[in-house]
């Protein structure tokens, strides 16, 4: 997973810089099975040996600004779980999921503005993965040369008109990320060169 730590300054930017919320936006990339499969499950704390940083739920973001409120939106203590005396069920990493898939809706389309609604399905849904494994770092332009903000030539060819999605394919393929992430990076390729609109509950 390649994780960073959230700059809290730049979530707490004022919500004006991010564009009207839409209604949720789930495709072949960003699929809650999908996304069990990338950021693995677990219903206590989980903290990686190799990097010191702790997981919880389907790619639950501790990190944020907002983790303490969104696990008392699902009826736990933020507290509690840091100190490994709680854990979730099911439904609580669920509902923290869909929590996480706004978050990263938001950043996604955010990233791209105006070049965002005419993408498919599958290409929104390959940017909102590429911004949910980034912990939503690089929605925001006046922080440079991080997380999504990185991927420059990626938004030079989903800006064009029509989306060049060919040409967004091979530069993700070119980019760090795929190195770090190949197959999870081939997914987001499939899904932004991918013709089928398929829907996925």
């Amino acid at each position: 997973m390649a994780k960073r730590m959230l700059p809290l300054l730049a979530l707490s930017l004022p919500l004006l810089l991010l564009q009207p919320s839409e209604a949720a936006v789930t495709g072949e990339c960003n699929s809650y099975e999908r996304e069990k499969v990338n950021e693995g499950y677990y219903e206590c704390l989980h903290t990686d040996p190799r990097t010191g940083l702790s997981y919880l739920g389907v790619g639950f973001n501790l990190y944020g600004y907002e983790a303490d409120t969104q696990l008392g939106k699902v009826g736990a203590n933020y507290i509690n779980i840091m100190n490994g005396t709680e854990c979730l069920n099911d439904t609580q990493i669920k509902e923290l999921f869909k929590l996480s898939m706004a978050d990263a809706l938001e950043c996604a389309s955010n990233f791209l503005y105006k070049s965002w609604s005419p993408l498919t399905l599958n290409a929104k849904s390959a940017i909102i993965d590429m911004a949910f494994d980034y912990h939503y770092i690089g929605c925001y332009p006046v922080f440079p040369s991080r997380g999504l903000q990185d991927f420059v030539n990626l938004r030079s060819a989903l800006s064009e008109k029509p989306p060049n999605y060919n040409k967004a394919g091979s530069i993700l393929k070119d980019s760090t990320w795929c190195g770090q992430e190949p197959k999870r990076c081939q997914e987001a390729i499939d899904c932004i060169t991918i013709k089928e609109q398929t829907m996925i509950n």
